[in-house]
């Protein structure tokens, strides 16, 4: 098996073994690969019959405007063998992997045009992804025999190959960091086709190793088009019925909902104020959410999906400049926990970063990043990276929805029908705030943010018939690295 290499944007690089002997001797380093410049003249040429590379036609008027290069459509390769000036000119496949038989075709008659034996590139795509490029130098005519393997390219791909330059020979490699727009499922950042994991602990030394941004695909990939999820527009249950991975929730997010609301607001006792969150089924109808709502909305679409769906929420210190807190969602799917913010996606002009793992997102709140890790390496990623001087975070399951929060301006306060055995709670030890079980269950609110009644909706319905005397459980407390 040859070694694969990874093109990054800007640096060629080449992955190399590196060996030491039992005795310890000197390392040896194998050299990198030979490089051709891109620079002389090349001849693309697509199989027009089977299965179709998508996005081919911008793809190679990229390069031609870039590049001294001619494109050709053939229904066969045979033709191409025939034709023996081609064995004096440079030549470029791009296959789909579905139509390499076309491959094995032409190397059964002239195999010096094949860049390598077809059955090596078949054993290089079962451990590789795609686009997969190889390149070698014919022997005999000195020419240079190229393939690009892929069910989908496109002009960044080709900006990328100009850009870079030079390409090596005789090994597999890829361009870091590509992710080809998909016209049908990706929106805003997302991705269908991302593929990579991300350790930040490699990228910020107060992070914890093992916590990874990873694509919103690694919960599964989407069925909906963005034109089928648009159609769900407004549409709660039928958004619910459709919609069963996260990719979908988090387009839909995007293309079905605009923030501009708050929590609905009422004034309890023992001087406690209370917000209660919008719930899903109104948010979905009207298109309008804010952080908690839209965390309502992900545990509306997706609570039958996955292992859990719940929620992650954090507040300021009551002493710092900038009170206030913020809720977000996590998936525990298969024993990982999955950690990400579907406001972010809920606006216009979202910022949200563009799935491709190389870390150029300078607008995006790290909150936006979709996380795989521990709770508690959560927490720490958190508050550690968060501009805030957080003071408390916690995490819970709700099955019908966020509980009412309240603050008295020194502490918080969930509802005395939420249970507390359901919270998982983490201080910074430099704070004093607390996040306490209120004495009673507040009253719900009426005619605020396109809701006529909180109390038609879970779990506020059960705040004025909960049995106060049932036995309940008490948060499990834990404390985090302080953020300063």
């Amino acid at each position: 098996m040859k070694n694969k290499i990874i093109l990054a944007m800007l640096i060629l690089s080449v992955v190399a073994l590196v060996f030491s002997g039992c005795g310890g001797g000197n390392p040896v380093t194998p050299p990198p690969p030979e490089t051709v410049s891109l620079s002389s003249h090349f001849e693309l040429i697509c199989v027009s019959t089977g299965e179709s590379v998508e996005g081919a036609e911008p793809f190679w008027e990229e390069l031609i405007k870039n590049m001294d290069i001619s494109v050709h459509t053939r229904p066969s390769l045979i033709p191409v063998g025939e034709d023996l000036q081609w064995l004096n000119r440079n030549t470029i496949y791009l296959n789909h992997p579905k139509n390499l038989k076309c491959l094995q075709d032409l190397e059964a008659k002239y195999p010096e045009l094949l860049p390598l034996p077809y059955n090596e590139l078949k054993s290089e795509l079962e451990f590789y992804s795609l686009p997969l490029f190889y390149f070698s130098r014919d022997t005999k005519t000195g020419k240079i025999r190229g393939i690009i393997v892929a069910n989908r390219v496109c002009p960044l791909l080709a900006e990328a190959m100009i850009k870079e330059g030079v390409v090596p020979l005789n090994v597999s490699f890829q361009y870091e960091n590509v992710q080809c727009y998909d016209e049908d499922y990706d929106v805003q950042g997302l991705r269908v086709n991302a593929d990579f994991k991300v350790d930040l602990g490699e990228w910020w030394p107060n992070v914890e190793m093992d916590t990874y941004w990873v694509p919103a695909v690694v919960l599964g990939k989407p069925d909906n088009t963005t034109q089928e999820l648009l159609e769900l527009k407004g549409q709660p249950e039928k958004a619910k019925e459709e919609i069963n991975v996260l990719f979908e929730a988090l387009a839909f997010m995007h293309l079905c909902t605009e923030p501009g609301i708050h929590n609905a607001k009422t004034q309890g006792e023992n001087g406690i104020s209370w917000e209660f969150p919008k719930p899903a089924e109104p948010a979905i109808r009207d298109g309008t959410v804010n952080c908690a709502s839209a965390a309502n909305v992900i545990q509306y679409l997706l609570e039958d999906d996955y292992d859990e769906v719940g929620y992650v929420w954090r507040h300021t210190s009551f002493d710092s400049g900038d009170v206030g807190g913020h809720c977000t969602s996590y998936i525990k799917e298969n024993g990982n926990y999955y950690f990400f913010d579907p406001v972010s996606l809920a606006e216009e002009d979202s910022h949200y970063p563009v799935e491709d793992g190389d870390g150029n997102f300078y607008e995006a709140d790290l909150c936006d990043l979709i996380i795989q890790s521990t709770p508690r390496k959560y927490a720490i990623f958190w508050t550690q990276l968060s501009t805030g001087d957080e003071a408390i975070f916690a995490m819970f399951q709700s099955p019908y929805g966020h509980f009412a929060l309240g603050s008295d301006g020194h502490n918080l306060y969930y509802p005395k029908a939420f249970d507390g055995a359901d919270l998982e709670i983490w201080k910074d030890p430099a704070d004093s705030v607390e996040l306490l079980q209120a004495s009673y269950s507040p009253e719900p609110p009426t005619n605020q943010y396109g809701v006529e009644n909180y109390a038609d909706y879970m779990p506020y319905a059960n705040y004025e018939n909960f049995d106060e005397t049932e036995e309940q459980g008490e948060p499990e407390i834990s404390t985090i690295p302080s953020d300063g």
